[in-house]
C-alpha cells in the first residue's frame, strides 16, 4: 500500500498502472475524463455504483458529506460570509457544486437549510 498527499496523484498513479486501485473522493473523478473508473461496492448482496443518485440518497456505502459550519452571528453580520452562504444555497450555487463533480444537496435538505438560513437573518 502506498499513501499519497494528493488525490490527483493517486488518480494518475492508479491510471498509469491498470492493476492498481486508488481510493479518492467522488469529485476527484470529475477531472479524469474517463481515465479512472468508479467501482460499485457489494452491500448485502447487491452492487451499488457511485453516482449522484446513490450518493445523494446515502445508499453508496463509501461516501462522505461536505458540511459547511458557520458561526451564526458571523454569518449574518459578515457580508462576505452572508453572500457566500446565499450563493451556496441558491440554484446557481448548486449548479456550481454539480459542475465541480460533487453531488447537489437533495431538494428536501436544501429547502430545510434555506428555511433555517432565512430564519437566521436579522
Amino acid at each position: 500500500m502506498t499513501t499519497s498527499p494528493s488525490s490527483s496523484l493517486t488518480v494518475s498513479e492508479s491510471v498509469s498502472r491498470p492493476a492498481d486501485l486508488g481510493i479518492v473522493g467522488y469529485t476527484d473523478l470529475a477531472g479524469t475524463t474517463g481515465a479512472a473508473k468508479a467501482v460499485a461496492i457489494s452491500l448485502d448482496g447487491a452492487c451499488v455504483a457511485p453516482n449522484a443518485e446513490t450518493i445523494a440518497a446515502g445508499t453508496y456505502p463509501v461516501q462522505r458529506q461536505l458540511d459547511l459550519y458557520l458561526d451564526r452571528e458571523e454569518a449574518v453580520t459578515n457580508p462576505t460570509a452572508n453572500a457566500l452562504t446565499d450563493l451556496i444555497l441558491s440554484d446557481d450555487g448548486q449548479a456550481l457544486v454539480e459542475e465541480s463533480g460533487a453531488v447537489r444537496i437533495t431538494p428536501e435538505a436544501l429547502g430545510g437549510t434555506q428555511s433555517a438560513w432565512a430564519t437566521a437573518q436579522p
